[in-house]
């Protein structure tokens, strides 16, 4: 069905006549809307893909196509997620450049695939590389929309149709690939094993409903998350990028808990990352054994993070280093500088009282800028960017003057509690 569509999918004159009797014909068809509802590249519809090419030459045929494609069924996924043609060549930078780690992992993984003698071996390395982060929607041309190169899910299905026939165990792997939202592009289709194995598509649609009521999930946790208004959610694997409007504030710890409670975290993940977009403003956070580590910020970026202690918010300001690509500025206000002076002379306090450890005001439990711990971080003024809290966090975007935020010289050192994120126009 999907090659007699595509087929029929020409500029001419007959076109709008041949895919209406094409969609009348198929219309009891349950599989009708799976044909309609293909996903490529990073999630963009492959349908409406193909129909923005005839824009180039036939503007009105483009959008009539649209149009029925629409009635019967089809959803415009840049539409769904407030998703314009100017916007997907701005998508995300950290979301599409991966450190050098992260590169590696999915090299490592690429070549076990390459080198998997049989399904068996396969499988494991496929529940291997999920358990590590692999992105699995993530082609090397860093072009997240053209599909135009193998991802690692593209090459698992390769070696699927090359390696000796293991149906169930084939079925496994593109279930638990389907599971963790792998987006099949450029090789076999996912459904093919239907006529091999009589349990395959069963699995299939119950995988695709977890990953669907899992995603929906947290795109609910992630508005719960704010403020204001969630814009955009992409979740691939063990990576999640978010992106909320101008002005939001943003529970962290809400968001992290919330994918560890899903599963979107779990395991030895080594090349996961978490991205959370504010305005213009995009921050990294890395979470490994429990701990928050906000690892990174694009250029451009200026961010709050906001601790909440027993005496008062202490807000610590992020943004990239002008002279030095390589690092993250760290300050405090004037008025934070009085809050650590108050905290440090209140755990004295505690400290000569024997009151005991839990007692003391720590400012940043469970959180990390750039590995260090955040006290350590505003006392050195910088940090080196990358490639279950007592007091969560937040995030918004900042609207200080740089002149109002003091630097490291000027700071003691103190414990830490809770965090909040915000951005700076």
């Amino acid at each position: 069905m999907n090659k007699e569509l595509y087929d029929l999918l020409v500029c001419d004159s007959d076109c709008t006549k041949n895919l209406k009797e094409f969609l009348s014909k198929h219309k009891r068809d349950s599989d009708l809307k799976v044909v309609l509802n293909i996903r490529q590249g990073m999630g963009e519809s492959k349908v409406f893909s193909y129909v923005d090419r005839f824009a180039w030459d036939n503007e009105d045929l483009a959008q009539e196509l649209r149009k029925i494609f629409l009635k019967a069924g089809a959803l415009d996924y840049r539409i769904n997620i407030n998703y314009s043609h100017q916007k997907k060549r701005q998508v995300s930078k950290l979301l599409v450049n991966l450190t050098s780690n992260q590169k590696e992992k999915l090299n490592e993984f690429s070549d076990k695939v390459f080198h998997a003698q049989n399904m068996a071996e396969l499988e494991k390395i496929v529940n291997d590389a999920i358990k590590s982060g692999v992105r699995l929607n993530y082609s090397l041309s860093q072009d997240s929309f053209s599909g135009n190169e193998y991802t690692f899910t593209d090459y698992v299905m390769k070696k699927i149709s090359e390696l000796e026939k293991n149906p169930k165990v084939a079925s496994n792997i593109i279930c638990q690939l389907v599971s963790k939202g792998a987006v099949f592009g450029n090789t076999v289709d996912a459904n093919t094993l239907t006529s091999e194995f009589k349990e395959h598509k069963t699995n299939l649609k119950k995988a695709y409903r977890d990953y669907i009521s899992n995603s929906h999930k947290f795109i609910e946790i992630a508005k719960s998350a704010t403020n204001s208004e969630l814009k955009d959610a992409r979740v691939d694997n063990s990576v999640f990028y978010l992106e909320y409007s101008k002005d939001s504030k943003i529970d962290i710890i809400k968001i992290t808990d919330g994918a560890r409670d899903l599963g979107l975290t779990d395991g030895d993940v080594k090349c996961g990352r978490n991205i959370v977009k504010i305005g213009n403003s995009e921050v990294e956070i890395k979470i490994e054994d429990g701990i928050r580590n906000y690892t990174d910020l694009t250029e451009g970026s200026d961010v709050i993070l906001t601790f909440y202690t027993s005496l008062g918010e202490l807000e610590v300001r992020l943004y990239p280093d002008e002279k030095n690509k390589n690092w993250i500025k760290v300050e405090v206000s004037e008025e934070g500088l009085l809050l650590l002076d108050k905290i440090e002379s209140y755990n004295e306090a505690i400290e000569d009282c024997n009151e005991g450890i839990e007692n003391y005001e720590e400012i940043g439990q469970n959180c990390l800028l750039g590995g260090l711990s955040v006290i350590e971080a505003i006392d050195r003024g910088v940090f080196a960017r990358s490639g279950g809290l007592m007091r969560p966090e937040l995030i918004s975007e900042s609207n200080k003057q740089k002149g109002s935020w003091v630097k490291r010289e000027e700071l003691r050192r103190v414990s830490d509690s809770r965090e909040k994120i915000a951005n700076l126009p």
